[in-house]
């Protein structure tokens, strides 16, 4: 396997450009590659609305996994506010368990600009998508796409 500086994988441990990475640059690898996942979000995906009955998952993408079946199932609430409930904890294909701590999250109404999004998390496997006019702050329905970190 290469990487872009045609550098072969895996790296050994060495210490200098012909035998490999000394233990110094190896943990800076691995606090940069933590990093990198700690600021990527836990799930993207893109909500379908019925006004004013029901809401549904389109598309998902997140850490426990893609697709429909790792969806969360989302509840309707009431007009602009659909609910969230992922599992406490959830396996990546290593086998390693991660307990899910939501912190924050972003919803952006499909292809309408007066209409403004908002997720509140409720605990940490738990949000709420709200939206709302932006000229009057009224609750309204709409598909959005949705980004929860």
């Amino acid at each position: 396997m290469q990487t872009g500086g045609l550098c072969p994988l895996p790296i050994p441990l060495g210490g200098n450009a012909e035998s490999g990475w000394s233990a110094e640059q190896h943990a800076r690898a691995c606090a940069d590659l933590r990093a990198c996942v700690r600021t990527l979000p836990f799930a993207v995906m893109r909500l379908t609305v019925v006004a004013g009955v029901s809401v549904s998952v389109a598309d998902y993408i997140g850490r426990n996994g893609a697709g429909l079946a790792h969806a969360p199932t989302p509840v309707f609430n009431g007009v602009g506010d659909y609910g969230f409930t992922w599992s406490a904890a959830y396996s990546d294909d290593y086998g390693t368990s991660e307990p899910v701590s939501l912190r924050s999250g972003r919803a952006t109404a499909s292809a309408v600009t007066s209409i403004g999004g908002k997720v509140v998390c409720l605990s940490r496997n738990t949000c709420n998508v709200l939206l709302h006019t932006t000229s009057t702050g009224a609750a309204v329905d709409s598909d959005c796409f949705v980004v929860v970190w």
